[in-house]
């Protein structure tokens, strides 16, 4: 579950080690509409997990009682380019729409 306004931190683990991956994309939209696409740069790695941390600003991008899809796809050092199955969260409203620093 993912709560507007919040900063959730999302995990994969692969089954190998994240050595292979070159670049990837991962994705979350909403009714057909990518919302948010994050970057290598954007995740940390380390072994066989990759995260991202989404912010405050683009968990509120999401609209509440919607599905958000989530998918990654990868390039790996091979020049393949592979993807993970992808997982749906719900999103719950937020009460309050500042943005808290």
């Amino acid at each position: 579950m993912v709560i507007r306004g919040t900063t959730p931190t999302f995990h994969y683990t692969f089954k190998f080690a994240t050595d292979f991956i070159k670049d990837l994309r991962w994705s979350f939209r909403q009714e057909g509409e990518t919302l948010v696409d994050k970057k290598l740069e954007d995740v940390t790695m380390s072994d066989n997990k990759v995260s991202v941390k989404l912010t405050q600003e683009e968990t509120l991008k999401f609209m509440a009682g919607v599905d958000l899809e989530i998918k990654m796809r990868i390039l790996t050092t091979e020049g393949d380019v592979i993807s993970t199955k992808p997982t749906v969260e719900k999103v719950e409203e937020t009460y309050n729409e500042e943005i808290l620093k």
